[in-house]
């Protein structure tokens, strides 16, 4: 126990107390720190075994996993890295496509939804020509608004910048722009390095909640927070607007997939989604995501009481 790595030391003790108390065996994996400072990984054995007398032994043995611990190491962050470059390139990739699609198609159909909304100023008729006129105008502009939202969501405004809070603040400003919508941003702790995919998520949630709220909530102020935690990073949206009954499914509201985007990026990611609300009293979603390697998990909501 002397040579116990003090950050296993607790967990190696309470394993041997266990085998001790309940006299049965034990299997674990542990460090050791030897004398000239440097560190072992040991993965060991005991049995419970009784002498003649019925007095508790243990029998095992010791084995120096060291070199296997390193090799499984080197080669998760070789996988890592590759991920890391994997991610990079798609989202770069998604950057050059949703340039592309604003410069080209996007601007074309903005040219043709004002010459159309140019044109139903002038056009005399029976009304029921008129009103189609106005439909037709009013479809392209929804569908313009859809497309650049589309277009905002495949850029990647964390690549764009080094200070990732301040990309953050940048996404929710682009949202909230003439929406007359008041904005309250801060961050706490003291910030620290994100896998690209986490970042990615954190973004992506915060479009589309902030972007809800400008749509949906009918809200005078909206709250940002993002939190650098001793093992999480969490990421909170807040709005006082009109609230809502919250689905436990995550199904869609009138047609609108928002909250259930948001669980799907979550779950990639092994992060922890909140959803808070009543009629009446706001609404909050807060994203917690572990600085631990990703794992796959379910997103929660959370009611609250009306």
């Amino acid at each position: 126990m002397q040579r116990v790595h003090p950050d296993d030391h607790a967990r190696v003790r309470q394993v041997i107390e266990a085998a001790v108390r309940e006299g049965k065996g034990w299997d674990v994996n542990h460090r050791l720190r030897m004398p000239d400072a440097t560190v072992k990984f040991v993965h060991v054995l005991g049995r419970a075994v009784r002498d003649p007398a019925g007095r508790l032994e243990f029998v095992g043995a010791v084995m120096d996993v060291t070199e296997r611990k390193r090799a499984e190491r080197a080669l998760r962050r070789a996988r890592e890295r590759g991920l890391k470059a994997q991610f990079a390139a798609v989202l770069e990739e998604r950057t050059r496509l949703a340039r592309e699609i604003h410069d080209t198609l996007l601007q074309g159909f903005t040219g043709i939804g004002l010459k159309l909304a140019a044109a139903g100023g002038r056009v005399t008729g029976p009304p029921e020509t008129t009103a189609a006129l106005r439909d037709v105008v009013t479809l392209v502009q929804r569908t313009l608004t859809d497309a650049r939202r589309a277009v905002w969501d495949l850029r990647a405004p964390a690549l764009e910048g080094a200070d990732f809070s301040a990309a953050l603040r940048t996404a929710a400003e682009e949202r909230v722009r003439g929406a007359g919508l008041a904005l309250e941003y801060e961050v706490e702790g003291r910030p620290r390095a994100l896998d690209a995919a986490v970042e990615a998520v954190l973004s992506r949630v915060l479009q589309e909640a902030v972007a809800n709220v400008v749509t949906h909530a009918a809200a005078h102020t909206v709250r940002l927070s993002l939190a650098y935690q001793a093992r999480h990073v969490c990421l909170s949206v807040a709005d006082d607007g009109l609230g809502f009954v919250v689905d436990p499914e995550f199904r869609s509201y009138s047609g609108h997939w928002g909250l259930l985007g948001m669980r799907e990026r979550a779950s990639e990611i092994g992060a922890d989604l909140v959803v808070r609300s009543a009629l009446g009293q706001g609404a909050e979603i807060v994203l917690r995501v572990p600085y631990a390697a990703p794992r796959q998990t379910r997103a929660r909501v959370v009611h609250r009481a009306s």
